[in-house]
């Protein structure tokens, strides 16, 4: 039977109060894509009078970071950081960290977070259908969602995969699109792993044309039993 008992875990820590950040992170959010944004960091230091950053570093490249010195007053340093997210920031989550360098032996790098989340101009959901086995000619119910920062229309769905049928497309220009759709397989020489696409068509300026990948298993067409006669 299983038994339980207590145990005792010792954990040992030292929390450096001599450098604070204020914000204590560089959160920039929700950011659309193509656009740029800007916070400033107060960095401030208590400790040896000749504490200096000596450099300012992220591995993302579309951050910048610009660092001044404000202040230095018997042991107590204070730095401005300014952090720009570029307008050449990818779509989707950046999870990042700034490191400091400074010329402390004790203290060579002092990290801080660094997160935005970059909002493509346009999407669509999903950006995958894994339709799993169908047949040849069997029609499979899907459902496509378009989102963009400013109205647009839906000109065309294409596939040379698929047979596509959808309803009528608005002629109003929207930001937000829901399209039912039925995808029908066409025949084709061979059997098994297949991919596709669909393509979509738009009056989107920067994007207008987006794609979805289609995989499935096409398969094999039952074959008629035969029997066999001996006279």
């Amino acid at each position: 039977k299983p038994s339980f008992g207590e145990v005792q875990l010792h954990v040992k820590g030292y929390i450096r109060t001599d450098v604070v950040f204020q914000p204590g992170e560089v959160n920039f959010g929700s950011v659309s894509q193509g656009e740029a944004k800007t916070m400033d960091v107060v960095l401030d230091y208590a400790g040896k009078s000749t504490w200096e950053i000596t450099q300012v570093k992220c591995d993302e490249s579309c951050i910048e970071i610009e660092k001044h010195e404000k202040s230095r007053n018997n042991g107590r340093i204070q730095y401005a950081l300014k952090v720009r997210l570029n307008e050449n920031a990818p779509a989707g989550p950046i999870e990042s960290e700034i490191v400091i360098q400074t010329n402390d032996r004790n203290l060579t790098t002092v990290p801080l977070r660094l997160t935005a989340n970059v909002t493509p101009e346009i999407s669509i959901h999903p950006n995958l259908f894994s339709l799993g086995d169908i047949a040849v000619g069997e029609s499979i119910k899907q459902l496509l969602v378009l989102k963009a920062q400013q109205p647009f229309r839906v000109l065309s769905i294409k596939s040379d995969e698929f047979e596509i049928q959808h309803g009528e497309l608005s002629d109003q220009p929207k930001a937000f699109h829901t399209l039912p759709i039925q995808l029908g397989t066409r025949p084709k020489d061979g059997y098994g792993e297949s991919k596709g696409k669909i393509l979509v068509e738009t009056d989107f300026p920067a994007k207008p044309a987006l794609s979805i990948d289609v995989i499935y298993r096409l398969k094999t067409p039952a074959t008629a039993s035969t029997g066999l006669f001996n006279p």
